[in-house]
């Protein structure tokens, strides 16, 4: 017997919330996890990609605590940068630790540079997941080729 349109929702509602448990329970195992393979992180992008592109979060949390916001660094200093100064070639955002060492993120100048980014490795935005997810997280200017015609740099999501 075919169930009817109003049991079809709750019923889809409770399969897309106990997804998006069990996924957070995996990321978290990773995330906890000594050692990680290559497939580990295979499996750690599907996961992500489900959960904040395809907005199964999303739907899962707007119904439970309403919009979710997430703590992102504070790309403003280095938007500002790229605009006003030309020896910016790369900007590369985000962070990780690697040897001990947190790297908030790396530039590449082409010559001295006019002045430095503005604010730190610990100042921190507050964006929806679709302000996040359109930040731009790479800046890349190409090499200058024709002396007279400068290229432009442009941000990557």
């Amino acid at each position: 017997m075919a169930e009817s349109a109003t049991n079809e929702g709750p019923k889809a509602s409770t399969e897309l919330e106990v997804t998006v448990l069990e996924d957070l329970r995996a990321l978290q195992r990773l995330v906890s996890a000594k050692q990680i393979a290559n497939a580990d992180v295979r499996q750690a992008s599907a996961l992500v990609r489900r959960l904040l592109i395809y907005r199964d979060l999303m739907k899962v949390a707007n119904g439970r605590i309403g919009r979710l916001r997430l703590q992102a660094p504070d790309n403003q200093g280095f938007f500002r940068l790229t605009r006003n100064d030309p020896t910016v070639a790369l900007v590369l955002s985000g962070g990780a630790i690697a040897f001990g060492v947190f790297a908030r993120a790396m530039m590449l100048n082409r010559g001295p540079s006019a002045s430095p980014a503005e604010g730190g490795p610990d100042d921190v935005a507050t964006l929806s997941v679709e302000s996040w997810l359109r930040q731009g997280v790479i800046y890349m200017k190409p090499l200058q080729i024709d002396p007279e015609k400068p290229p432009e740099g442009r941000w990557v999501k």
